[in-house]
């Protein structure tokens, strides 16, 4: 739809999109820009065209640029990854034995955000992001830790993420609960003037790990871990502001407790 030498408007291009969000194809034609990747020609505003920039989407990528998400929705499968190795490298730095078998590494995260959210079925009790941890203790036996995760983008940064997460601990069907916030730099390419104040107020609810800003603050106190992703690409990783605190029984500590007992892999040992 677009070439070098053939500029499109806006309104024209969207329209062959067959876009009806405005707000979405705005962020998407910034992102674009941003990235060298399409360019104004012609007039200013709102008459300016859109034609190919100087550079394709493939080498702006690969060049470390950014990509943004129009929507929260977005956010999930780009972030499940990010989340996966999250935990992963958590549970093998405490050196926790993770159950791997043939059909996995022991760590499986899964998108169970529903979009019957808010209606009467139950759906809103779901989080965003669940992962399910596999572990097997030498005396305790197989057991289940259980990560839910609400995700929050930059836009929407506020204590109702917070209070998401908060609900996730308190109806006791999980481990541990985070925040994941998508966090992009204040100077990311395409980026709007209203974007740029919109991050630069999450920035300051979120805060980093050595000077917490509010909602960390809030999340600490009641165990809710706050992680953020700045980059939405291949191999970004994310950053932990506030470790979670564990909500339930702590299975190391069953584990030495039915070693006392003579218990071995989850049966009693006669006597």
């Amino acid at each position: 739809m677009l070439s070098q030498h053939a500029p499109i408007g806006n309104v024209a291009l969207r329209n062959k999109l067959n876009w009806k969000q405005p707000g979405r194809f705005r962020r998407v034609r910034n992102t674009l820009v941003g990235l060298q990747v399409v360019r104004f020609v012609g007039g200013r505003g709102a008459s300016a065209r859109l034609a190919l920039g100087e550079r394709a989407l493939d080498e702006a990528i690969a060049d470390g640029m950014d990509v943004h998400a129009g929507r929260e929705t977005d956010l999930y499968p780009l972030l499940t990854d990010p989340i996966d190795r999250l935990i992963t490298g958590l549970y093998e730095t405490l050196g926790l034995p993770i159950s791997q078998g043939d059909e996995g590494d022991g760590i499986t995260p899964y998108i169970t955000a529903s979009k019957k959210a808010g209606e009467a079925t139950g759906a809103h009790t779901r989080p965003d992001i669940t992962v399910l941890v596999d572990l097997h203790f030498g005396h305790l036996g197989p057991w289940n830790d259980i990560h839910a995760i609400e995700v929050k983008p930059y836009w929407s940064v506020g204590r109702d993420g917070l209070f998401e997460a908060a609900a996730q601990a308190a109806l006791r069907r999980c481990t541990h609960s985070w925040l994941v916030v998508y966090l992009p730099p204040v100077d990311a390419p395409g980026m709007l003037a209203d974007q740029r104040s919109a991050i630069k107020a999450a920035s300051r609810e979120i805060g980093e790990r050595d000077s917490l800003g509010p909602i960390s603050i809030e999340a600490q106190g009641i165990g809710i871990g706050v992680a953020v992703a700045s980059s939405l690409l291949d191999g970004s990783e994310l950053e932990v502001v506030v470790a979670p605190t564990r909500q339930v029984m702590d299975p190391v500590r069953a584990d030495e407790l039915f070693r006392s007992l003579g218990r071995s892999d989850g049966e009693l040992t006669e006597r």
